[in-house]
């Protein structure tokens, strides 16, 4: 019975009170010998795309350490509940609005503190007082709330750089060899862009692309992605998921959701054995063909340091399968005439 009650007012994931027991305790506690009573609103931002990148026990995790943080730093006697999937209310009997302040500034400084291995912790807040016995807290409660949300506007780019900053340093921290790979192939993509005449828009896409095409290894183990020798079924699913991980990322980027498509189809082939979607010929945007061509002629030349001509041989090979042949012709004249950055001397 003890099991069953404890269930019935708690939250399964964060064990802190759920919105039953909430709307249960106030109310007990909205009463005027309560007042002043103040009450918190926070949203954690971000979670569908902590779930959406890196698996639902990430954005469990946020709600966790969120919960851990809102423990620290209330006082015992404070009611502290989720309330809803990404919700949590503190409820604060006689606590001014200058007390409540307190408690939020003690809030945030312990998110500014907390690391995480994936993702980051965002959280948006809004706040009230009742002072007086006439006042709603149903409407009170809406002014918190459009607080809140008002600050999540404010809030979504700030996190989406955070994001895209703590995924970045993560992936170069792995392998740094992947970062010069990255900074390579986005010269060579507006290099073939350029020689083939398009836009500029597209030229600065295409580059853009390069440096960030190998972003969805974030979820791809460093060891797998270190492994020397053939990779098994699995392994190659693995490895193949980071086309679609790379899009799902970017696309919830403002700042980059214009580059998604082109690193979700940069493992496209002509002849429609690419992944992920075995896209064929022209069904494949300039920009991921060029960029499919830039790709393995740098990991050719300078992950597996291979001889320029052993490297041409290779893409001419591939060409009408697995490459556009025109792109083909254009990146093997660039390798003969040496208009590669960084490449390597040898015949």
């Amino acid at each position: 019975e003890e099991r069953i009650v404890y269930l019935s007012f708690h939250d399964q994931l964060t064990t802190l009170y759920n919105r039953h027991f909430y709307v249960t305790e106030l109310r007990r506690i909205d009463v005027e010998r309560n007042l002043p009573i103040s009450l918190i609103v926070a949203d954690v931002n971000g979670l569908k795309a902590a779930n959406d990148i890196f698996g639902h026990h990430a954005g469990d995790r946020l709600l966790v350490k969120l919960a851990d943080v809102l423990r620290d730093a209330c006082r015992a006697d404070d009611i502290i509940a989720r309330v809803g999937g990404d919700e949590f209310v503190v409820l604060l009997p006689n606590t001014n609005h200058q007390q409540c302040g307190h408690v939020l500034e003690r809030i945030r400084q312990q998110i500014e503190i907390v690391e995480l291995e994936q993702s980051v912790l965002s959280v948006s807040f809004g706040s009230f007082t009742k002072e007086k016995p006439a006042q709603r807290f149903t409407d009170l409660y809406k002014v918190a709330e459009d607080e809140m949300y008002n600050q999540k506007i404010t809030d979504r780019h700030i996190l989406e750089q955070r994001l895209f900053k703590h995924i970045v340093l993560n992936l170069y921290g792995k392998n740094k060899q992947e970062k010069m790979h990255g900074k390579r192939v986005s010269v060579i993509c507006r290099q073939l862009a350029e020689v083939n005449g398009l836009e500029q828009t597209s030229i600065d896409l295409v580059e853009k692309a390069g440096m960030y095409h190998d972003i969805g290894k974030i979820n791809v183990r460093h060891s797998l992605l270190k492994k020397r020798g053939p990779l098994n079924e699995d392994e190659m699913y693995q490895i193949r998921r980071h086309a679609e991980t790379g899009y799902i990322i970017l696309r919830s980027l403002r700042d980059y959701k214009d580059i998604a498509e082109i690193v979700l189809a940069h493992h496209e082939r002509p002849d429609g054995r690419g992944y992920p979607k075995k896209l064929t010929k022209d069904r494949i945007m300039i920009e991921a063909r060029l960029l499919a061509v830039a790709d393995a002629c740098d990991r050719m030349l300078h992950v597996k340091k291979m001889k320029k001509n052993l490297v041409i041989e290779e893409l001419e090979k591939c060409a009408g399968t697995q490459f556009d042949p025109a792109i083909v012709k254009q990146m093997t004249d660039m390798i003969r005439t040496g208009k590669i950055p960084g490449l390597l001397t040898g015949d």
